[in-house]
């Protein structure tokens, strides 16, 4: 009979993780609004993201490894030779591979005209991604190199807990906008 292993990994005291991402996004909207002095508008359409940088960094964390055998039945912590243990003050920093992303857009608000040419948009959005944008395949959170497992090297948190990210956006806008029409 052949028992498996069972291997758990415990983040502690992470103090920051901070994921940055920076798309070009190109929108493909259609703008509805009323007449009047003061107007009531609404934007809808697609946006198309283009990825310009993507980054992670965690600092200052504790991890602890621990191993369970069946055949021993009890949790392995130590020796830390073989990756066992708690690693304390790790820092782990890297690029994400992230795709192009398509999103539903949909922005409404009030249109203020200020002057003749002269108009303040504000309002609320909304975007939706419609697709999976992480390029990277699911892949361990620690990597062990042998015949030293303590010397681990560490990937993104993201692509370790998920196959799939998608976009999902909302805020407020604040849009000055001037008419270039006779």
């Amino acid at each position: 009979m052949f028992a498996k292993e069972i291997l758990l990994l415990v983040f502690k005291g992470v103090k920051k993780i901070l994921f940055n991402a920076i798309f070009l996004n190109i929108p493909v909207l259609v703008q509805f609004q009323t007449k009047g002095k003061q107007k009531f508008y609404a934007l809808g359409g697609i946006k198309v993201g283009i990825p310009l940088s993507s980054k992670y960094k965690a600092t200052d964390a504790t991890l602890t490894n621990k191993g369970y055998y069946p055949e021993y039945g009890n949790w392995m912590t130590m020796p830390e030779f073989a990756g066992f243990g708690t690693f304390s003050h790790q820092n782990a920093k890297g690029k994400l591979k992230l795709g192009v992303t398509a999103a539903l857009s949909l922005e409404v608000g009030g249109k203020w005209k200020l002057g003749e040419k002269v108009a303040l948009y504000t309002g609320a959005f909304l975007d939706y991604g419609l697709n999976n944008i992480l390029k990277e395949k699911k892949q361990a959170f620690m990597n062990y190199k042998a015949p030293l497992p303590a010397t681990f090297t560490t990937n993104s948190t993201i692509p370790s807990l998920s196959n799939n990210i998608n976009l999902i956006a909302a805020g407020i806008k604040v849009r000055l906008a001037f008419s270039v029409s006779k």
